[in-house]
């Protein structure tokens, strides 16, 4: 089972890549997943216009990134105004 701990709905969040596993002094386990909040983007186009890969599109009216042709240099992020594109983590609850 998994569980955001930033309470985004794994229906909301496009995952694009995954980050690293790491686990906490509890033997917690996370990882790290860069995605698309579509809660928050508004269609806007600047992370379009801006990937320097042109691995940005739109589906259903939000930002989508294309795993295989992602370099994750996170300049989309950067040009995000929403603040709807970045790392979430998530919480591996075995």
């Amino acid at each position: 089972m998994v569980e955001r701990t930033n309470n985004i709905d794994d229906e909301k969040l496009e995952k694009v890549t995954g980050g690293g596993l790491m686990i906490d002094e509890n033997g917690n386990k996370y990882y790290m997943d860069f995605g698309v909040n579509t809660d928050n983007c508004t269609g806007c186009g600047y992370c379009v216009e801006s990937c320097p890969m042109s691995c940005m599109s739109f589906k259903n009216g939000v930002a989508y990134i294309d795993d295989e042709q992602c370099i994750r240099c996170g300049h989309c992020a950067d040009m995000c105004p929403m603040g709807a594109i970045g790392d979430f983590i998530k919480v591996i609850v075995s």
